[in-house]
């Protein structure tokens, strides 16, 4: 599976219709999240809610 992904060149916002409405959504993954450009340039974008995929579990220690 891993042959077939290619890196990205940016961050993408799309809108999500929900029953109250449209939510803009904006995704970054792993370690984007370390790094406040990431979510500063989803916010730009129009971002009204960030989801952040990443494998660190809530019992992991922070930092």
């Amino acid at each position: 599976m891993e042959a077939a992904l290619v890196p990205g060149d940016g961050f993408g916002v799309v809108e999500l219709d929900t029953r109250n409405g449209p939510v803009r959504v904006g995704m970054m993954i792993c370690c984007d999240r370390e790094f406040p450009e990431s979510a500063r340039v989803l916010t730009v974008r129009g971002a009204e809610i960030i989801l952040t995929g990443t494998p660190w579990l809530a019992t992991d220690p922070p930092g």
